[in-house]
């Protein structure tokens, strides 16, 4: 899992009750689960552009009926994505998948 450094001085005026470590993890956890909420955006995105709505809704809803996941958490857990795609495309998902890693990556790039 990538670690996200901010460097920002934390005023005690902000949040005078928690303690630097807390702080710190908090904001972690918060740019993690935004990273991954833009990420798994990105995923829906490619996947109704390419194929559709409802294709896109049996996808997730095989997601969450064989390994209990919904989005954004299958961004973190990849494979998982890649196994119920192969289900349903086969080596199809490759191209698929290519589209998906391509959109994040434009997407990061346009943040930077």
């Amino acid at each position: 899992m990538d670690v996200i450094k901010i460097n920002y001085i934390k005023s005690d005026l902000e949040f005078p009750n928690l303690a630097d470590g807390v702080y710190t993890l908090y904001f972690n956890y918060f740019f993690m689960i935004r990273r991954d909420a833009l990420l798994a955006e990105s995923v829906r995105t490619v996947i109704k552009d390419n194929l559709s709505e409802k294709a896109l809704k049996k996808i997730e809803n095989r997601l969450y009926e064989k390994y209990h996941m919904s989005s954004p958490a299958y961004v973190s857990e990849f494979p998982k994505l890649d196994d119920v795609l192969r289900e349903y495309f086969g080596e199809g998902a490759e191209n698929l998948e290519k589209k998906i890693m391509e959109h994040m990556l434009a997407l990061e790039k346009s943040k930077t």
